[in-house]
C-alpha cells in the first residue's frame, strides 16, 4: 500500500511541477508579448528618425514647404493621415495655415492639436531639413 501511496504523490508532485513550468513559461511569454507591444507603439517615431520619409512628387507640392499655402497643408496632412494610418488626425485643427506656420509650431503646440501623431509631424519636418 505505501509503494502505492508514494508513486501517486510523486506523480502528483511531478504534475505540480509540471503545471509551475507551464506557468512561467505563460509568464515569460506574456511579458515578451508586453515588450513587443511596447517596442511596436514606439516603431513608428522610430522608423521616422531612421529614414526620414519624402513627400511623394505626385502630390505636387512645392518642394520646400515655406512655400506651402493653405491648400498645400491640407493635401500634406491629409496624405500623412492616409501612409500613417493615423485616423485621429483631425486635417481641420490647421486649416488656414501654411507652411511657415506649420513648421513653426513647437512639438508641444502640434501634440496639442494632432495629440497622438504631433510628435510624428514635428520630426517629419524636422529631420528632412
Amino acid at each position: 500500500m505505501s509503494s502505492l501511496s508514494s508513486s501517486s504523490s510523486s506523480s502528483s508532485g511531478s504534475s505540480d511541477v509540471h503545471h509551475d513550468e507551464n506557468q512561467i513559461i505563460d509568464d515569460e511569454e506574456e511579458e515578451a508579448e508586453a515588450e513587443i507591444a511596447v517596442a511596436a507603439a514606439a516603431l513608428p517615431l522610430a522608423v521616422v528618425q531612421l529614414n526620414p520619409p519624402q513627400i511623394p512628387q505626385h502630390l505636387g507640392l512645392p518642394e520646400n514647404s515655406n512655400d506651402w499655402v493653405p491648400d498645400h497643408v491640407h493635401i500634406f496632412l491629409q496624405w500623412f493621415k492616409e501612409e500613417y494610418a493615423t485616423e485621429t488626425l483631425n486635417v481641420e485643427a490647421f486649416r488656414g495655415m501654411g507652411g511657415i506656420q506649420l513648421k513653426s509650431l513647437t512639438e508641444a503646440q502640434l501634440k496639442e492639436k494632432a495629440p497622438f501623431v504631433g510628435d510624428l509631424i514635428y520630426n517629419f519636418f524636422h529631420l528632412n531639413e
